[in-house]
């Protein structure tokens, strides 16, 4: 006689499952430690310059790639500071054809989030992540299945076909349960790490100085902002929200 376990082949589904959305991340991470230049940006603003280089901005700034034919779009660019009423664009935006802004000034610097506002031809397309999913099921499950066939022939296969179905489903739970349980709470959590500006002891919502422009001179002047939801002030930009150029002091 023998004995199978749900609990193994739940396992199985769950290392499948994340074990395809890993495989697909490092791929990209060690891809783009070997980026190599692929072209430039040909077209920028016609009015606005940075170190007398005309600033670049998303849907009218163009770019020439090497490895894709046409011109592409930058696709990226910043999600409060604008120039001719478009993103502007900055070092590390990406391109359409998923190409990433390597150069920029050394001494201005444009603030916001980052907000894909084109769509972006990802260096690993969506066909092929969905066959490395795949091919990590199949593989799961096989390597599993080939163990209950190897005690079916010990142990008669009329014995093994109840195993194969607890296995088969618990194979199966294990691998929804990864796609839309495990992934999801693993991006929480890291997002409640490095995303989600949330004070854990206090509970209050907070965003750290967020600089959106530094203009260098003689006396330099820097554009940055503060918010946090615990605060009274009431300032241009809302309740909460602390800019350098409003304080005062008040008796």
């Amino acid at each position: 006689t023998f004995t199978c376990g749900f609990g193994v082949a739940l396992l199985a589904g769950l290392a499948a499952g994340v074990g395809g959305s890993l495989l697909t991340a490092a791929g990209e991470a060690i891809g783009s430690m070997f980026s190599s230049p692929s072209g430039t940006i040909i077209t920028a603003s016609p009015n606005v310059y940075i170190n007398n280089r005309k600033a670049a901005h998303v849907e009218k700034s163009i770019g020439a790639c090497d490895k894709h034919p046409g011109p592409v779009k930058i696709a990226e660019g910043s999600t409060n500071v604008f120039i001719n009423s478009v993103a502007a664009a900055r070092k590390g935006d990406k391109l359409t054809c998923g190409a990433t802004i390597s150069g920029g000034s050394d001494n201005v610097f444009i603030g916001g989030g980052r907000y894909r506002y084109l769509p972006v031809d990802d260096e690993i397309p969506g066909w092929l992540r969905t066959t490395v999913d795949v091919l990590m099921a199949v593989a799961g499950a096989a390597g599993g299945i080939a163990q209950l066939i190897k005690a079916g022939t010990q142990a008669g296969m009329k014995a093994v076909l109840p195993c194969a179905m607890k296995f088969t489903a618990g194979f199966v739970a294990g691998e929804v349960g990864s796609r839309y349980v495990v992934e999801p709470v693993m991006r929480s959590a890291i997002g409640g790490l490095s995303g989600n500006p949330v004070d854990t002891t206090t509970g209050r919502k907070l965003i750290p100085d967020e600089i959106d422009f530094s203009l260098p001179g003689l006396m330099p002047i820097e554009w940055s902002r503060f918010y946090a939801s615990n605060l009274d002030v009431d300032s241009v930009l809302g309740k909460g929200w602390v800019l350098p150029w409003e304080q005062s002091l008040r008796k």
